[in-house]
C-alpha cells in the first residue's frame, strides 16, 4: 500500500525484479541440502509451534503468525530456540500476548514494551526446555515496510530482516496474507544497486588502504579487523546481487546463504536462457 499522492510507477520501477525464494524451496529445508525433508530439531518444534498457532488464534486481533528463524527455515540444530512471529490487525493487548503462554503452560519471562526503533512488541517465555520469542508486529507496519524497501529503495536493515523474514518463514496462521506480501516483497534492481553501494562504501572499508602497513608491523587485531569488514562487506554485496534479503545483522548460517545464493544465480540464468 502506498502513501497517498506518492509519485511511483511500480510497472517501470519492478519490471526486472523476481521472486525471493522461501522456505518452501528444497534448497532452503535442510542444512545439508538433502532431499527437502524437514530435520527432527525442526520437527518436533514446529510440533510444538502449530499448538502455539491454535493458542494465539483464540484472539479476533491475529491476523497471521509464522514459525520464523532455523525452525522456520527448516535449519535448526539442538542450539535453536523457538522464533514466532505474530501480525495483529490492532495493537494487542497484554492478555493477547501473556494469555496464549499460560493455556500452553509456559514459564512467562518478559513481556517487553513496544519498540519504537524495531516498532515491535517481543516477549520470551519458556516451553519446558525450550525458549520461546514472539515478535508481534501491526499487518500496518509490515505494508508500510514493504512499500519502503520495494517502491522507496529503503536500505534499513531491520525492514530487510523483515523482508526476509516472510519469504524464510512457515505460515501457520494467515497464508493467504503471508503469501500476498511475499509476492510485494521482491527484490528490485534499483534496491540491488543501493544495497551494494552501501555495503561497499568508504567508510565500511576504511583502512583498506593501510592494509600492508598493520600487517608488516604485526598488528594482528587491526588486520583481524579490517578483514572481518571486508568480509561482510562483500558478503553483503553478494547476498544484494543475488536478490537475497539479509535475514540477521549476525552473519548466521552463512554455508546456508551462500548456498541459496548459488540457487539464486541459477534460477536466474535459466530465466534469462528462457524469456
Amino acid at each position: 500500500m502506498t502513501e497517498a499522492g506518492a509519485e511511483f510507477d511500480p510497472g517501470n520501477r519492478l519490471a526486472d525484479a523476481i521472486p525471493v525464494p522461501g522456505w518452501q524451496d528444497q534448497i532452503v529445508a535442510r542444512p545439508d541440502r538433502g532431499s527437502g525433508a524437514a530435520n527432527a530439531h525442526a520437527a518436533w518444534r514446529l510440533a510444538v509451534a502449530e499448538q502455539a498457532a491454535r493458542a494465539y488464534a483464540a484472539s479476533h486481533k491475529l491476523a497471521a503468525l509464522t514459525v520464523a528463524g532455523s525452525v522456520g527455515a527448516g535449519l535448526a540444530d539442538r542450539f535453536s530456540d523457538l522464533e514466532l512471529d505474530c501480525y495483529w490487525v490492532d495493537p494487542p493487548g497484554d492478555m493477547d500476548r501473556s494469555g496464549p503462554v499460560h493455556v500452553l503452560g509456559g514459564e512467562l519471562e518478559a513481556l517487553w514494551d513496544y519498540d519504537h526503533d524495531e516498532q515491535e512488541w517481543s516477549d520470551d517465555y519458556r516451553l519446558g526446555d525450550l525458549q520461546v520469542t514472539v515478535s508481534s508486529f501491526l499487518v500496518s507496519t509490515i505494508d508500510r515496510f514493504i512499500d519502503d524497501v520495494v517502491l522507496r529503495t529503503d536500505t534499513d536493515p531491520v525492514k530487510h530482516m523483515r523482508m526476509a523474514a516472510l519469504h524464510r518463514a512457515r505460515p501457520l496462521h494467515g497464508p493467504e496474507l503471508i503469501s500476498a506480501w511475499r509476492a510485494r516483497a521482491v527484490y528490485p534492481d534499483t534496491l540491488v544497486a543501493a544495497v551494494v553501494e552501501r555495503s561497499l562504501s568508504a567508510d565500511v572499508l576504511q583502512g583498506w588502504a593501510a592494509r600492508d602497513a598493520l600487517a608488516s608491523r604485526g598488528d594482528d587485531l587491526a588486520v583481524q579487523d579490517l578483514l572481518t569488514r571486508a568480509g561482510r562487506a562483500v558478503f553483503g554485496a553478494v547476498l544484494a546481487l543475488n536478490g537475497i534479503y539479509s535475514p540477521h545483522l549476525m552473519i548466521k548460517w552463512q554455508s546456508h546463504l551462500i548456498n541459496w545464493g548459488c540457487y539464486r544465480r541459477t534460477w536466474r540464468a535459466g530465466r534469462s536462457a528462457f524469456p
